[in-house]
C-alpha cells in the first residue's frame, strides 16, 4: 500500500502531510512526497519545503519517497497518478478567490474527477482528524467509503457519524409528526437505505470506533454541510459517482461536487471499486 502526499509548501498542503502521514503510519502505508516548484520561487525556498515535508513524515516513522515536478498541482497530479498506483492521494491548497473560480472552476472538484484513488483534500488546515461525518447514500452499503472514513477515525482516536439524508415530505405534510419516520423506524425497515445503515454501523463498531446514527430530511448536500458545520466536524467523508456526460452532470446535481463547493473543512472523496478499476 502506498500514499501519495502533495505539498507547495502552503500551510494547507502541510497539513495535507502531516494529516495523511499520520494515516500511512497508522495503516503501514509507505510514502511517495510530490513536492510542486512553483515558477520563480528560489531553489533555497524549495529546499526548505521539501526538508520541512520529509521531516514531518520523519517525526510519523516514515522515511518518504521524494518526487518533484515544476508546475501546477493538476498537471503534477495528472503525471503522477498515471506512472504509478496509489491507495489514498492527499493534497491541500490555498483556495482560489471567487473570481478564479468563475472562470477557471473549483480546483477540488477538478481533483476529485482526475484522482481514481481516494482523495483527501485540505483547504482548511486542521491539527486532527476527530470527527468523521460520513454521508451514506441510498445506493447500498458503501463499504470502502465507510472503512476508509473509520480507518481516520482509529488513526486519530476519533469518532464517526453516519448521516443518511431522506427526501423531504411533500409540502402539504410538513411538519406533521406522523409523516417523518424516526430513526429507529428507519433502522427497523427492510429497505436497502436502512440495511446500508445498519451495516456501516456494524463495520464501524467491528472496528472498535464508537459511532453516531442520524437521519435528515432534505436535500442531501444541504443537509451534509449543515450536519458539518453544526456539529464541527473536522473531516466529511463522501463517495463519489459522476454522471457519464456532460449533459447529465449539467441537469444531475452531484452531492460530492456540491459539498467540495460549499465547505472549506478537509473532504475525503471515495470512488466506488469498480469505478475505480475502470
Amino acid at each position: 500500500m502506498k500514499f501519495l502526499l502533495c505539498t507547495d509548501g502552503s500551510d494547507q498542503a502541510t497539513a495535507a502531510v502531516r494529516l495523511g502521514g499520520r494515516l500511512a503510519a497508522h495503516m503501514g502505508a509507505s510514502v511517495a512526497l510530490l513536492c510542486i516548484e512553483r515558477p520563480g520561487r528560489p531553489r533555497s525556498r524549495q529546499a526548505t519545503i521539501e526538508a520541512q515535508a520529509r521531516e514531518l513524515l520523519q517525526e510519523q516513522g516514515i522515511t518518504p519517497e521524494l518526487q518533484t515536478y515544476p508546475g501546477g498541482l493538476l498537471d503534477a497530479l495528472r503525471r503522477q497518478i498515471h506512472r504509478e498506483t496509489y491507495a489514498l492521494v492527499a493534497v491541500g491548497y490555498r483556495e482560489r478567490r471567487f473570481l478564479e473560480k468563475v472562470l477557471f472552476g473549483s480546483v477540488a472538484v477538478r481533483i476529485a474527477h482526475l484522482v481514481p484513488a481516494p482523495v483527501l483534500i485540505v483547504r482548511e488546515p486542521r491539527e486532527a482528524l476527530r470527527r468523521i461525518l460520513i454521508g451514506i447514500s441510498g445506493h447500498g452499503f458503501q463499504e470502502e467509503e465507510i472503512r476508509w472514513g473509520g480507518e481516520i477515525a482509529r488513526a486519530f482516536d476519533g469518532q464517526v457519524t453516519l448521516l443518511h439524508v431522506l427526501p423531504p415530505p411533500p409540502l402539504m405534510y410538513t411538519g406533521l409528526p406522523q409523516v417523518s419516520e424516526s430513526l429507529s423506524d428507519f433502522l427497523e425497515s427492510d429497505t436497502e437505505e436502512a440495511r446500508a445503515l445498519r451495516e456501516g454501523a456494524a463495520l464501524l463498531t467491528k472496528m472498535g470506533l464508537p459511532v453516531e446514527l442520524q437521519l435528515a430530511y432534505g436535500l442531501p448536500e444541504r443537509e451534509v454541510l449543515r450536519a458539518a458545520y453544526e456539529q464541527d466536524e473536522d473531516l466529511v467523508v463522501v463517495g463519489s459517482a459522476w454522471a457519464v456526460s456532460p449533459w447529465q452532470r449539467l441537469v444531475l446535481p452531484n452531492v460530492t461536487e456540491q459539498v467540495l463547493l460549499h465547505t472549506r473543512r478537509p473532504v475525503l472523496v471515495v470512488r466506488p471499486e469498480k469505478m475505480s478499476d475502470s
